[in-house]
C-alpha cells in the first residue's frame, strides 16, 4: 500500500494509529496481492534476499516480469511501487531482489561487481530467476525482464547473453560506456570503473558495454527512455534501438518528452503515465 502518516510507540509495533487515509479510494478497487520473501543462492555460493508479488487469487506458475534496480548502489525490498502493484493487477507477477552490487549488506558487498558491471550482476539474476522457477511460483516459458538506470543496463546486458527472457523493457539505460564517459554528467564514475578514460582503456569499455553484445538479442525489447536524461543520455538508447532492428529484432522506442533520469518516478506526471503505459502495454503484447 502507498505510505501513510502514523504515530506509534518507539517500542510496541501494536501502538500505530493512522493519522491519514489518502488513498483508500484507489487502492479499495485493487486485487488483493501476496509477497513471498526469496532466499537465492547465486552460482558461486553467495546468499541473496529476493521477493516475488503476486495477485493473492494466482495460482501454479505465474507470467512474471523480472525487476533489477538501478544504482547499482541502492537496494530495493518492502517498498511500495506503483508500477509492481499495476503489473500484478494485470495478472504479471513481478520478483526482485538485491543483487551483489547492492547497500545494506556491507561495503564488500556493494562493490563486489565494481569494474564488471555486466557479468557480476547477471549471474546473480539468473540466480534469482531460477530460484522463483524452483519454488514454483515462475512460469519459465514466460518470464520477463524491466529495468531502469542501472537496471536497464543489466537488462540491455541480459538480452545480449541469453534467449530466456521472452520480452525485456531497457528502461533510462548506459549501453555503451564510452558515449557515457563523453555525454553523461559522471565521467569519472566511468573512468574509476573501467581503469581511465577511453583512450586509456579502449578493451575493457568495449566488452563491458552492452552494445558490444547487441546483435545477439532475439528478445522483443521495447527501449524506454527521457529525452532530457543528462545521468544516462538518450543517444545510448538510440544507439541499441538502432542495432536490434539492423539484425531483425523486435523493439521499439519510447521517448519520454521532458523528462530527466528515471523521470518515471520523479518526473512530470505524463512522464510517469507514459512509462505505466509503455511498460504494461509491451510486456501484454509480447510476455
Amino acid at each position: 500500500m502507498p505510505s501513510e502518516l502514523v504515530t506509534a510507540h518507539w517500542d510496541d509495533s501494536d501502538s500505530e494509529r493512522p493519522l491519514t487515509d489518502l488513498n483508500s479510494a484507489v487502492t479499495s478497487r485493487w486485487p488483493a496481492v501476496r509477497v513471498a520473501s526469496l532466499r537465492i543462492q547465486s552460482s558461486d555460493g553467495l546468499q541473496l534476499e529476493g521477493w516475488y508479488l503476486a495477485r493473492r487469487d494466482a495460482s501454479g506458475p505465474q507470467p512474471t516480469v523480472m525487476f533489477v534496480h538501478g544504482g547499482p548502489y541502492i537496494g530495493t525490498g518492502c517498498v511500495f511501487r506503483f508500477d509492481f502493484l499495476m503489473l500484478a493487477s494485470n495478472g504479471y507477477a513481478v520478483l526482485f531482489a538485491n543483487y551483489r552490487g547492492s547497500l545494506g549488506y556491507g561495503q564488500a558487498f556493494a562493490l563486489a561487481i565494481d569494474a564488471n558491471w555486466g557479468e557480476g550482476g547477471f549471474r546473480d539474476h539468473m540466480a534469482t530467476a531460477d530460484a522463483a522457477i524452483g519454488r514454483g511460483l515462475v512460469d519459465g516459458e514466460r518470464l520477463g525482464i524491466w529495468g531502469a538506470s542501472h537496471g536497464g543496463f543489466a537488462t540491455a546486458w541480459a538480452v545480449g547473453h541469453t534467449t530466456r527472457f521472452r520480452a525485456a523493457v531497457v528502461e533510462a539505460s548506459i549501453t555503451d560506456f564510452t558515449a557515457a564517459y563523453y555525454q553523461s554528467d559522471l565521467p569519472d564514475l566511468v573512468a574509476d570503473l573501467l581503469g581511465g578514460p577511453p583512450h586509456a582503456a579502449a578493451e575493457a569499455y568495449r566488452i563491458n558495454s552492452p552494445l558490444t553484445y547487441a546483435t545477439r538479442c532475439r528478445t522483443p525489447t521495447l527501449l524506454l527512455h527521457g529525452d532530457s536524461d543528462v545521468r544516462c543520455p538518450i543517444a545510448g538508447a538510440e544507439a541499441f534501438y538502432r542495432t536490434l532492428h539492423d539484425v531483425g529484432c523486435i523493439t521499439e522506442f519510447v521517448r519520454l518528452k521532458d523528462c530527466d533520469h528515471l523521470g518515471d518516478s520523479m518526473g512530470p506526471l505524463a512522464a510517469r503515465v507514459g512509462q505505466n503505459e509503455a511498460l504494461l502495454d509491451w510486456f501484454s503484447r509480447y510476455l
